[in-house]
């Protein structure tokens, strides 16, 4: 039996919030996309005029001054860069190499700053392994009233650093400049002399606050390393399913 088309199933999931493609899809792909669209429209099909609400035109992948293409056999494989620097650095190194919309000229030497980066998150976040368990629930119990000048100064870069990342991915789709933002604040946070020896009432809470946060917005970017870094630490929860972080203004 055939499953009948009902227009009210066509209605709840379209139009699509946006159409990612290629500048070739503009005459072809998007051209069919769009024809169809009209053309189930006319004969009462759908109730809209255009599939997508959103275009986003992404740029061509050059190298050696060539575009890069099957046909021409000129393709980078993933599969040397996975083997050796892992799928994460990979994605981070793709994304962090130039806006969405711009061509980019590819660079095996890019991969490496990406590799780099990751492993100073591992770093920073398994040096305060001993304190995993104390660290799993602190940051509950945040009370930005025990901070001095320091400590509050890195607790507003977190909020910062969660604007100007939620920015740029839901509304600019800048995936470089928010992964740019993340490699910003380590360097803060890496760099910030810790005392848990004296100051460690304040510090633990503050310390699973960056964890936490900044291990969800790493997680759209590197999945694995951050999935695998949170469980660590915060057991009970499965990453996947805890909301992106929010700022406060």
């Amino acid at each position: 039996d055939k499953v009948p088309f009902e227009k009210e199933w066509a209605d709840y999931w379209l139009p699509s919030d946006i159409y990612i493609g290629g500048p070739e899809h503009a005459v072809l792909h998007l051209l069919y996309f769009r024809f169809f669209t009209k053309a189930m429209r006319d004969l009462g099909m759908l109730s809209i005029g255009e599939p997508a609400t959103r275009l986003l035109t992404q740029g061509i992948v050059y190298k050696d001054g060539f575009k890069m293409s099957k046909s021409k056999g000129n393709v980078v494989s993933p599969d040397d860069m996975v083997a050796k620097y892992g799928a994460d650095s990979a994605r981070v190194f793709s994304l962090f190499a130039a806006p969405p919309e711009k061509d980019l000229e590819w660079s095996d030497q890019g991969i490496e700053g990406a590799y780099r980066f990751l492993n100073r998150i591992f770093n920073f976040t398994t040096s305060f392994s001993d304190y995993f368990k104390d660290i799993k629930d602190a940051y509950k119990k945040l009370d930005i009233s025990q901070f001095n000048k320091d400590e509050l100064t890195i607790y507003r870069l977190v909020h910062k650093t969660i604007k100007k990342v939620s920015t740029d991915i839901e509304q600019k789709w800048q995936f470089n400049t928010a992964i740019a933002a993340l490699m910003e604040f380590y360097n803060e946070v890496s760099s910030f002399k810790w005392d848990l020896s004296t100051r460690i009432d304040a510090q633990i809470p503050l310390i699973s606050f960056i964890l936490r946060n900044n291990l969800l917005m790493l997680y759209p970017f590197a999945p694995h390393l951050a999935s695998e870094l949170f469980s660590q630490i915060f057991v009970d929860e499965d990453i996947s399913q805890i909301p992106f972080p929010e700022y406060d203004e």
